[in-house]
């Protein structure tokens, strides 16, 4: 296809408005876009359905309101970025002032448009949705860059890892074959209950030294997530420790 015949293909653009907005907003939202070059799609929740209608994708969120509220835009930026998703924030009030419009902007809305200046929202769109895909993009490359650089020092404590896990493994063996050896004396023999009991034990040990070897290995092949949750210092340098 060529560049001329590409240039006028709509781009796809799904609006969620939240607020106010009803049926004949959701048509002058997607006619605007329309006029921008886009093929819009709007739909509007009330405030309350936000975090459900956000299960959904997106690609721009815009708050129809009668006024922007420092306090309804930065609930819906929490919202729209609770999923870690780079979901631009765009007020739209009815009426706005200065002090109005930077309120918003401080609030973390990514652009302010007065409904009388509703012309706008179509370049705001395209900038706005271009650095969101930038933006997840960048963070795909972060994560695949992180997960070969994390599978690199996989391989490189592998023969450490191997060390880690053959000294017990051999001590497993080596146990049960001498209990083996205790219980397949002749019939009429004694078997030493405790010594047979000792090597089971220590070769149970040994068993749970291969299972924590293994499970710290494991901790390096998991897919990457940025998303943050407390952890305990101590076992993380512990897990450390054992594969050096």
């Amino acid at each position: 296809m060529s560049a001329h015949a590409e240039q006028f293909i709509a781009r796809r653009l799904r609006a969620l408005l939240v607020g106010a907005a009803d049926h004949a907003a959701c048509t002058r939202v997607t006619e605007t876009l329309a006029r921008a070059g886009f093929a819009a799609t709007a739909e509007a929740v009330a405030d309350d359905a936000l975090p459900a209608a956000l299960a959904r994708e997106w690609d721009l969120l815009l708050l129809w309101q009668d006024q922007a509220s420092t306090e309804s835009v930065a609930a819906a930026v929490v919202a729209a970025r609770a999923g870690g998703q780079p979901l631009p924030v765009v007020a739209i009030p009815a009426r706005a002032e200065t002090a109005d419009i930077v309120a918003a902007m401080r609030a973390g809305a990514d652009d302010v448009i007065p409904r009388s200046e509703l012309a706008r929202l179509g370049p705001a769109a395209a900038r706005l949705v271009d650095e969101a895909r930038a933006a997840r993009e960048q963070r795909q490359e972060r994560q695949s860059r992180f997960l070969d650089e994390r599978m690199g020092v996989v391989g490189t404590l592998a023969s450490g890892v191997a060390h880690e896990i053959n000294n017990p493994l051999s001590a497993v063996i080596a146990n049960l074959e001498l209990a083996l050896h205790a219980l397949d004396r002749d019939p009429g023999a004694p078997v030493e209950l405790d010594e047979v009991r000792a090597e089971l034990k220590d070769a149970h040990q040994a068993a749970y030294t291969i299972r924590q070897a293994v499970r710290d290995v494991k901790v390096f092949s998991r897919s990457f997530d940025e998303r943050p949750s407390p952890v305990d210092a101590r076992l993380v340098l512990d897990a450390a420790a054992r594969l050096l």
